[in-house]
């Protein structure tokens, strides 16, 4: 075998090695309200599904929302040679909401797939409280008579 060949297929084999990664669908985490938090695992088998280890994050309800498995396939033709790209992805989904600010901790999550196992490092956030102001509020001004179902009547908003 030459070593080109060697070179060329563990190229090959790091090139579609399984990868896990976390997203969040917010840039800024306040407190009370909820995130949701993405567990991408990239490159694995389309089946059997892969599992992820269940986690805690302390000071937070962590709630698992369900799976979206995404798959799909390129195949090209150049000169008589054809190449195929496959692109399989799982994105598990957690609401997590943390009751109070600070900084919070996501423990190391291990995804699994027979003898597979790919884990996330440790990774942590910070969560702020919602920013307030006696300074400004909010005035609704409605009819001072009873109001019908269905009916239509002025309404003003003060600031």
């Amino acid at each position: 075998m030459s070593i080109f060949f060697l070179w060329l297929t563990a190229f090959l084999s790091m090139a579609s090695a399984q990868e896990v990664q976390l997203q969040v669908d917010s840039e800024e985490i306040y407190a009370g309200v909820p995130f949701v938090l993405t567990v991408l695992a990239t490159d694995f088998e389309e089946s059997p599904e892969p599992t992820v280890s269940a986690f805690d994050i302390a000071g937070c309800s962590v709630q698992y929302l369900g799976v979206s498995p995404s798959n799909s396939t390129q195949i090209t033709v150049i000169n008589g040679r054809r190449s195929v790209i496959q692109d399989v992805r799982f994105a598990y989904r957690y609401r997590i909401e943390s009751s109070t600010a600070g900084l919070r901790k996501i423990p190391k999550i291990t995804v699994t797939q027979g003898a597979t196992s790919v884990s996330t490092t440790a990774s942590q956030f910070t969560v702020t409280d919602i920013p307030s102001s006696a300074d400004i509020a909010i005035r609704l001004n409605l009819p001072d008579r009873q109001i019908r179902v269905g009916e239509v009547f002025p309404i003003s908003v003060d600031l």
